[in-house]
């Protein structure tokens, strides 16, 4: 068994944060540690019993949802529970946050790829994934709309297909 690093630690610790209310256990899956939620097969093989429990009076369960329309058209946002709008609010709230479990390097591929030409807006994924979406411009341009999903767990950049928005004026 391999040693567990501090930033795989603070990655579990997000993960749990994103999932209040349920119950976890601690697991070892593929010479890794993860999190298995009580219907998965590996959760009676956990050795340690995580939950975060709701605050408060139990509000903010979560099943708001977000809308964002660019030129008339619906954006595809999936489960988002955070958006940012400009450069200044990834600035002040996303680059910081993931500063505590990447170096500065990771640091500057999330900013160079969020604010890549045509990203409308950065979307915050429970536990922790931030992506952009929008329209990108340029000579290989296909002039169909694309949403750019930045997945930070996989570090995997993609593409998903959806309809082309109005023209930019």
């Amino acid at each position: 068994m391999r040693p567990v690093t501090a930033n795989e630690l603070r990655w579990l610790g997000e993960e749990a944060d994103g999932q209040r209310d349920k119950d976890l256990a601690l697991v070892w899956r593929d010479d890794k540690l993860a999190l298995a939620s009580a219907g998965e097969a590996d959760f009676k093989n956990g050795f340690l019993d995580v939950r975060t429990d709701l605050e408060g009076d139990h509000g903010m369960r979560g099943g708001g949802v977000i809308e964002i329309t660019y030129n008339g058209e619906a954006l595809p946002v999936g489960n988002a529970d955070a958006a940012f709008f400009t450069q200044s609010a990834v600035e002040k709230f996303v680059l910081p946050y993931y500063t505590r479990m990447k170096t500065p390097a990771e640091i500057q591929a999330i900013k160079n790829k969020l604010f890549a030409n045509g990203i409308v807006v950065a979307l915050h994924d429970p536990p922790s994934i931030t992506r952009g979406i929008g329209q990108p411009r340029g000579p290989d341009d296909p002039k169909e709309f694309k949403a750019l999903e930045f997945d930070e767990v996989a570090k995997k950049f993609r593409v998903r297909e959806a309809r082309p928005p109005e023209p930019l004026p």
